[in-house]
């Protein structure tokens, strides 16, 4: 969406977007169909349209109520990153905000279960992965699942900040162009695994 304070109040209005259409008894890939009607509608209504179309890139996780599985959806976004199968890439459909849902098509789907890929994985901005250093040397994914891979076992805290300080030691005197977000997501099945029995 841009840059300033055009593209932060969109910014903001996409988070109440998505807590509007985040309703779980519907499929992932539609509620990603609404969130680009919806923020259609929005830009179409604003001043930023002057601009030229605005659009965004995101992913749309849902963990299964059974803990077993997540269903990702992309809107022109890159993967998640998985503790034992490394980077998924789902199919990177259009971004959201550029065209009305009948001209846009459906969103499709990529359901990952844990058990093949991990409970632990990262999602990030490609701010992160294309930094350049002093000499024009990109960062890269390889680079990124390596850190993580190395600090993998670490509390998730410790973790992020393995990755952003590998970045920054990267970066050394290089500026930073784009925004850099991380998240660091553990997927923890708390059930018990046997029925407590009590006597007396």
């Amino acid at each position: 969406m841009g840059h300033g304070p055009d593209a932060a109040r969109l910014a903001v209005k996409m988070v109440l977007l998505l807590e509007a259409h985040a309703e779980g008894k519907l499929p992932v890939a539609e509620n990603v169909a609404r969130l680009n009607q919806a923020l259609v509608n929005l830009v179409s209504g604003s001043k930023a349209v002057r601009r030229g179309p605005l659009f965004t890139t995101g992913l749309y996780l849902r963990v299964d109520p059974a803990l077993q599985s997540l269903t990702i959806c992309s809107f022109g976004h890159v993967g998640p990153i998985f503790s034992e199968s490394g980077c998924i890439e789902p199919k990177l459909d259009l971004p959201v905000g550029i065209l009305a849902n009948e001209a846009a098509g459906p969103w499709t789907k990529l359901v990952v279960r844990f058990e093949d890929h991990g409970r632990r994985f990262i999602i990030f901005t490609d701010g992160l992965t294309e930094q350049f250093d002093l000499a024009g040397e990109m960062y890269g994914e390889a680079r990124l699942e390596q850190v993580f891979r190395r600090d993998l076992r670490l509390p998730l805290q410790q973790l992020v900040d393995g990755i952003r300080a590998g970045v920054d030691a990267f970066r050394g005197g290089a500026l930073i162009k784009d925004d850099q977000a991380l998240l660091a997501i553990e997927v923890i099945d708390r059930r018990p695994c046997c029925e407590q029995v009590t006597e007396g």
